[in-house]
């Protein structure tokens, strides 16, 4: 099994991901000419569909990637902080504006169906098997604001106290399998389809913690309860005939407490 992943940003904040992932397996002739029976034919992209590796892949090619992620992001922010009362209370308030460009393109091949399939000039790809990523159109863009508030209290030169408002999220992303088909009960009807898409999942984080320093700084502890409220939170899931799928789940909300040792 060899693969190779290579990710770069470009001069404009835009991010490339290119995946290459193969499967050799060994044990059963490749058809050919004078091969027809017993074997199974080189597999190979999709036409047309955005890969590096063109035409028939070689005989001990039987499962491979060739994709190709994009994400181009443009954004923005602004924060100002206001003395309350000087050196004592704080108040600093921030917002961004984003702008993501989501794309993924390329071939997810398999050698199932290509079993005794001839030598077709470009390579074997089953559809019911294999997946032509430019056919199922996976761009999308989304845009929004996200913003933070936080007020910090210095009780003593030591001390300190704060709350902190904010807000995050996770664009969304494409299942390479979208549209197909699974778990198929006797009379042949699906019971369920993969997803195209995931949407984002989305945070509000509502946070109290304090930072001290005791004894001439010989003794800190710092610590925080905190409380995030998540918006179509994301999960991964595995299926059968499949390796993995996202989706999302309506809501979700996590509490905790964290603190360091003291030291």
């Amino acid at each position: 099994m060899t693969g190779a992943r290579a990710a770069f940003w470009g001069r404009t904040g835009e991010q490339y991901a290119v995946r290459r992932y193969f499967l050799d397996v060994q044990g059963r002739a490749g058809c050919s000419a004078t091969v027809t029976a017993g074997c199974i034919s080189d597999v190979g992209p999709f036409p047309g569909s955005s890969v590096q590796s063109l035409g028939a892949q070689p005989d001990h090619t039987s499962f491979y990637q060739d994709t190709l992620r994009q994400t181009k992001q443009l954004a923005f922010f602004a924060s100002a902080d206001y003395d309350i009362i000087p050196k004592v209370l704080t108040f600093t308030a921030g917002t961004r504006h984003f702008l993501f460009e989501n794309l993924y393109a390329g071939s997810v091949i398999s050698s199932f169906g290509c079993f005794e399939a001839g030598t077709p000039p470009g390579g074997c790809h089953n559809p019911a098997y294999s997946f032509n990523l430019n056919a199922q159109d996976l761009s999308d863009t989304e845009t929004g604001w996200k913003s933070r508030a936080n007020l910090t209290w210095h009780v003593m030169p030591d001390v300190m106290v704060y709350y902190t408002f904010s807000q995050g999220f996770r664009p969304g992303g494409f299942n390479q399998n979208s549209a197909v088909p699974h778990a198929l009960d006797a009379n042949g009807v699906a019971q369920y389809y993969v997803p195209r898409s995931y949407s984002s999942d989305k945070l509000n984080n509502n946070e109290l913690g304090w930072k001290t320093e005791f004894f001439d700084h010989r003794l800190q502890w710092n610590g925080a309860f905190y409380q995030e409220n998540w918006t179509t939170f994301r999960s991964r899931s595995s299926i059968p005939a499949w390796s993995a799928i996202c989706s999302t789940t309506p809501t979700d909300r996590t509490s905790a407490f964290a603190a360091s040792r003291p030291r």
